[in-house]
């Protein structure tokens, strides 16, 4: 499996390194990880002669981290896939003229980061595995709520949800496009901007069925119905390491509990307040909160039970 990896990304590399951006631009599938981007990088793929690629880090800082964490010794023993970013970086940087076209998308961000954690789990994160390389859930849930539970929406992002800012730390400061600048059109599901550096698409992850298909036509001017190709743990071939901790996967979501405060305080960031809409959110703080707060009320009419 490992080897076939590495056969991938040096084709990506070479194919980076041979390509003329300026004559032929890509389209990059720029976005968070697990928000949907295998799925739309598929369906483009299927729909246009341009070479795709996969992106999530470009920005300055976000190199940055990625360089510090190939740096770890598992990951030097690979030709590691943020090669490939490094270099679409310098091509984008030798051609500032060129209006990038970029497709990125959003997700939920409690099951954004299950499904994140998920990924590549056995590389990553081996201490949440047995010593018969299955997934430890205790472990697993153990480690989402101390992670989720010291969110900072102000604190340096890889130390709090890097996701979470991911927009104002990649997407802006690199193409110009601040995606807060008008509100998200829920109803649509889906949003166009378009300047000088780039035209972007962005679909939330939960708007994919509904909306992907209007929302490809027109960014790629298009007639006609457009399939599009699933890409997921449960079903996709390319997924067989994440396919076999598929059942712990379902587990944790089913089972994954924070407290109320944590959600509320998660919910009610920038992001989330920006991409969902108050009944969305609710809903989201429903489904993953442990408890439901007290509220005043609720304490008056429990001393009124009390007393009678």
């Amino acid at each position: 499996k490992n080897f076939i990896q590495q056969l991938r990304t040096s084709k990506r590399i070479l194919q980076v390194k041979i390509s003329d951006f300026r004559k032929n631009p890509p389209i990059f599938v720029y976005s968070m990880p697990k928000s949907g981007t295998s799925t739309i990088w598929m369906t483009l793929g299927e729909l246009t002669s341009n070479n795709i690629y996969k992106l999530h880090r470009l920005s300055d800082e976000g190199l940055m981290l990625s360089r510090e964490k190939r740096k770890t010794k598992k990951m030097r023993k690979l030709i590691d896939i943020t090669s490939v970013s490094f270099l679409v970086r310098e091509k984008i940087d030798q051609n500032p003229d060129v209006c990038w076209q970029i497709v990125t998308s959003t997700r939920e961000p409690v099951a954004q980061a299950i499904s994140e954690l998920f990924q590549g789990i056995g590389t990553h994160h081996p201490y949440l595995l047995t010593d018969k390389e299955t997934v430890n859930v205790d472990k697993v849930i153990q480690f989402l709520q101390n992670k989720l539970s010291t969110f900072d929406e102000h604190e340096e992002p890889e130390k709090s949800w890097y996701s979470m800012v991911w927009f104002d730390w990649e997407l802006n400061p690199l193409f110009d496009v601040d995606v807060y600048s008008q509100p998200y059109r829920h109803d649509q599901g889906y949003m166009i901007f378009q300047n000088s550096r780039a035209r972007v698409l962005l679909v939330r992850a939960e708007d994919l069925n509904r909306s992907f298909n209007a929302a490809l036509k027109e960014f790629l001017n298009r007639s006609g119905s457009i399939e599009m190709r699933q890409a997921n743990l449960a079903s996709n071939k390319e997924y067989r390491e994440e396919q076999k901790f598929y059942d712990a996967y379902r587990y944790v979501k089913s089972h994954f509990k924070v407290p109320y405060e944590v959600c509320e305080k998660i919910y009610s960031t920038k992001y989330a307040r920006h991409f969902y809409t108050e009944e969305e959110r609710a809903s989201f703080i429903k489904k993953w909160s442990s408890s439901t707060p007290v509220t005043k009320l609720h304490e008056s009419a429990l001393v009124e039970g009390a007393l009678e």
